[in-house]
């Protein structure tokens, strides 16, 4: 018999299972076996399943006829140009979910929900090899890489919109001398791995640019100290011709400093525009760096200033505080007679109930700080004058929480509005009216009725706590700003989805990369990112059903949750939720209970010689 011609059919594009595949031979053959036989006596009715050819999740499914030997193939995925074919879909999917091929192999399931291998291995699937994956996951990369940058300059152009139009406003001062806008920028970094505030050896690393207005990524960056194919070569004495991921030979400490340094200056090329205002933290060198590179000339229109992270601020002074409350070795004061045992042992007993009440009024001292900082910075006036107010109200902060309310501020004390309004004679210190909803005043405890600061100032824990509130009044003009960079924290936890939480080793290629590309891509897209992956995959046609509707619930419900945060920002009222009581009790922590021991609550008498412990045998 020679050489017989192939039938070729597909099914359409909504067609990605095999049962969706085989309802479809179904079709065909009905079709065929009543209007186009494929012989002279023979129809589709008479060819059996003889074979499937596999490439990842697509397949080519072979029957024969019988009696002519007619090969009909059935393709399970034949995609047209505007269409994404199954394999490009899996591997999207993997990525979106934070897997990849790890997932995909059933010996190291990281993300047991999200992995296809067990997925495809409950529904008696087939999966794609490691190779195939890769050029898939690759291809994938460099369309997030063009597709953001994309994003990131629609978003430049907007910054540089509101910057023009903001800069009509007398108020305002958002363009330089020489007719350039510039823009307020948040910026921060995170590595690849977990450092456990001591291990910062990681491999790769990300930093982020975003705008303050549109919090949109206005720039990223990615470095990498590892190849797995360099090394892999390197031990093998060969050289094969691939992509290399490696771009920095630093330490990983400098990799934040290096990716946002290099941001400031492409902002003139990439947007037009200067990052003359750094919002950010205090735990990397990269205002340092700005300083010294001067991205922008030199000049006061052209450096950069540096604010600090109000969140950042106050999580250290915290610290600081619960440190000084936790130190058991701390001194005596000056003047106690060592040798004096009863001394010795009242001022022991005096400094651990001071260090506790430092440790149970660290919260009260943090908001009073932050509710400082809210209302001068909503408050009218200069911005000098606001400041100066500001230091002056941090100074302040351990008399007012310690019981001396000799200096309070009526905008925040609660004693002096009492005095106010009582008209009590003694020390009264009126401030501005706040702006409606912004009071910040403060519900005392009982505790607070008791003036501690004499005790606190014999002690010597007194001159610690100013110390410490001495350096949060010398960053005022950062706190009188009331920024933070929480949304450069919201763009780390897109990449920390995007990798599996840290818990995977994603800088042996440049996996890392792409996912980085693909956590901006989403940051830019607010909930939009599938269908814009798809769109860009399918040549600017719109997604399938499926793919549209899931995009669109992730949209709305974006969407809701911004709304109920808006509302709680506005009306405090509608912030307070019922706290359920969490302290340790006896059914965990240093609290439970051990077998035998006895319950307090339950009133029974403890066993003596007369009632001894009862013995039961078991059998």
């Amino acid at each position: 018999m020679g050489k017989r011609k192939l039938s070729y059919y597909h099914p359409n594009k909504y067609a990605r299972s095999k049962m969706q595949v085989m309802r479809y031979v179904t079709r065909v053959a009905r079709k065929r076996t009543n209007l186009e036989p494929l012989g002279d006596k023979c129809s589709f009715l008479d060819s059996k399943y003889v074979g499937e050819d596999r490439k990842g999740f697509r397949s080519v499914l072979r029957y024969k006829c019988t009696k002519c030997h007619l090969v009909t193939r059935i393709d399970t995925d034949m995609c047209e140009d505007n269409e994404v074919d199954v394999n490009t879909a899996m591997t999207l999917g993997a990525l979106a979910g934070g897997g990849g091929f790890a997932n995909l192999q059933a010996r190291v399931c990281v993300v047991a929900a999200k992995c296809l291998q067990e997925m495809a291995a409950a529904v008696d699937m087939h999966c794609m090899t490691q190779k195939t994956y890769i050029s898939y996951e690759q291809k994938l990369g460099l369309m997030f890489e063009l597709v953001t940058l994309e994003e990131m300059k629609a978003a430049g152009k907007e910054e540089r919109r509101l910057a023009v139009w903001t800069a009509t406003c007398p108020l305002a001062g958002d363009i330089c001398p020489d007719e350039v806008p510039w823009i307020r920028v948040i910026a921060d970094g995170m590595w690849s791995k977990r450092s456990y505030g001591s291990k910062y050896d990681a491999l790769s690393g990300v930093a982020f640019i975003i705008g303050a207005r549109t919090k949109k990524i206005l720039f990223y960056g990615v470095r990498n100290k590892h190849c797995y194919v360099c090394t892999l070569d390197e031990q093998k004495q060969v050289k094969r011709s691939h992509t290399c991921a490696t771009n920095f030979n630093g330490p990983s400490t400098q990799m934040e400093a290096s990716i946002i340094l290099e941001g400031f200056k492409a902002s003139e090329e990439m947007h037009e525009l200067r990052y003359l205002q750094l919002v950010g933290d205090r735990d990397s060198s990269v205002y340092n760096s700005l300083i010294e590179a001067a991205p922008y000339g030199y000049g006061a229109h052209y450096t950069v200033q540096k604010i600090d992270c109000k969140n950042h601020l106050l999580r250290n002074y915290r610290t600081w505080c619960m440190q000084l409350s936790g130190n058991t070795q701390f001194p005596l004061p000056d003047g106690v007679n060592k040798s004096d045992s009863k001394a010795v042992q009242f001022w022991k007993k005096e400094l651990r109930s001071l260090r506790c009440l430092i440790r149970d009024n660290t919260k009260r001292l943090s908001n009073a700080i932050s509710k400082a900082s809210t209302y001068r910075g909503a408050q009218n006036g200069s911005l000098t004058e606001r400041t100066q107010n500001l230091e002056n109200d941090i100074r302040n902060a351990t008399c007012h929480v310690f019981g001396d309310h000799s200096k309070c501020e009526a905008y925040f004390c609660q004693t002096v509005q009492t005095r106010m309004a009582a008209a009590v004679p003694g020390p009264s210190h009126r401030a501005d009216p706040a702006p409606p909803g912004q009071l910040q005043v403060e519900t005392a405890p009982e505790a607070a009725i008791v003036n501690w600061v004499p005790r606190l100032q014999k002690s010597g824990l007194w001159g610690k706590l100013q110390e410490h509130l001495e350096t949060m009044a010398k960053h005022a003009r950062s706190l009188i700003h009331n920024l933070n960079n929480n949304m450069c924290e919201v763009a780390n936890s897109q990449v920390a989805k995007f990798i599996s939480g840290k818990r995977v080793f994603y800088s042996r290629r440049a996996s890392f990369n792409a996912r980085c590309a693909a956590a901006a891509l989403a940051m830019n897209t607010s909930g939009a990112f599938r269908q814009v992956v798809h769109k860009n995959l399918q040549n600017g046609t719109s997604p399938g059903n499926f793919t549209a509707k899931h995009s669109a619930i992730k949209v709305k419900r974006l969407t809701q949750q911004r709304e109920r945060r808006a509302k709680r920002k506005s009306d405090p009222a509608a912030a307070q939720r019922r706290r359920l009581w969490s302290a340790p009790n006896k059914d965990y922590g240093l609290e439970a209970r051990a077998p035998g021991d006895r319950d307090e609550s339950v009133d029974e008498p403890s066993p003596t010689i007369d009632q001894p412990f009862t013995v039961i045998q078991l059998l």
